[in-house]
């Protein structure tokens, strides 16, 4: 029979019925006669409470939403992912416009 457990328990025993005077010290004479806390009422704390129950369902809610959002685009970019946007005639149109453009503007700041 293993005598560990009925030791423990002994000596918790003997621990709780001590004396801790720093304990006793860290109280002012002050603090002793001062008349206890006033108590609180629990019924706006748990009104407080069920209020964040629903936000946090709300947020819960839209966290799903915005991760089907995303699941959705990461779908519709692995869609995108092996086509070309533009053919190559269509960028070369499109460099020449934005040249064009860049020249009016360094003539325009020129003048």
């Amino acid at each position: 029979m293993n005598a560990a457990p009925a030791l423990l328990v002994c000596l918790l025993v003997c621990t709780a019925c001590a004396d801790f005077p720093e304990l006793d010290r860290a109280v002012t004479p002050e603090g002793q006669a001062a008349p206890p806390p006033e108590l609180a009422p629990i019924d706006p704390t748990l009104a407080t409470a069920a209020v964040t129950q629903a936000e946090t369902e709300t947020v819960q809610q839209a966290g799903d939403a915005l991760r089907a959002r995303a699941s959705g685009t990461r779908a519709r970019s692995q869609e995108l992912a092996g086509t070309q946007a533009m053919s190559d005639a269509e960028r070369a149109e499109a460099e020449a416009r934005r040249a064009a453009l860049v020249r009016q503007r360094e003539a325009a700041v020129g003048n």
